[in-house]
């Protein structure tokens, strides 16, 4: 949506791949002291779900550039309906609970979690100078990109699991409607300084873009 090259956003997200495989099987065990938590089962779960689909991605890119970037709309349409799916069966069976989070201070919290990584993503991205030609692209990955390594830690938590994957739903869907307005509108404006014709499916990166 915001138009971030995929060899720009790449980057960014295997630092904070590998990063989270090896932060949060050390610190959640720490922070979580009241949940049972294995740290080599958070590690094992980040490590199969996570990193082995990223390294196949970049074997497939390697072999297969010509298509390499169908299949990645591809992925990242099927990507887009399981998320919506997660969210209307996670909230769907928590309606009572969510609502009540709704109009509590927890919200404040997730909107400060949000902002915060997005700027320490945007401090990243300036730092990184020339070599990005979208600085803002780590601050938007920083911001939503390791809900999917929380909710898998998540489900290593076992009886506490149900609590804490609601709290990730509840966090993420705070970032997504923080970021999805953002991104569209810079995509957008980036789209049309690049001569680009927008369209629905260009915004939301199902299709290519179109030049003129």
């Amino acid at each position: 949506m915001a138009r971030i090259p995929y060899s720009e956003s790449a980057g960014p997200m295997a630092v904070l791949l590998l990063g989270s495989i090896v932060f949060m099987p050390l610190v959640v065990p720490f922070l979580l002291q009241d949940v049972q938590v294995d740290a080599w089962a958070i590690a094992r779960r980040l490590l199969g779900t996570m990193l082995l689909p990223m390294l196949t991605g970049i074997a497939i890119s390697a072999v297969l550039p010509t298509r390499a970037d169908g299949l990645a709309r591809t992925a990242g349409a099927v990507a887009a309906v399981s998320t919506v799916l997660m969210f209307v069966s996670g909230f769907g069976r928590n309606t009572s609970l969510l609502l009540e989070v709704l109009f509590s201070p927890a919200l404040l919290v997730a909107a400060g979690l949000v902002i915060l990584a997005f700027v320490a993503g945007r401090v990243s991205g300036e730092l990184a100078g020339p070599t990005l030609t979208v600085p803002d692209g780590p601050a938007i990955l920083s911001s939503q990109r390791n809900i999917a390594a929380a909710l898998l830690v998540a489900r290593s938590a076992g009886e506490d699991s149900h609590q804490l994957v609601l709290a990730i739903l509840l966090l993420s869907a705070v970032g997504f409607v923080m970021l999805v307005p953002y991104a569209l509108a810079t995509g957008y404006a980036r789209r049309r300084r690049a001569g680009e014709r927008t369209s629905a499916g260009v915004l939301l990166g199902i299709v290519g873009p179109r030049s003129d």
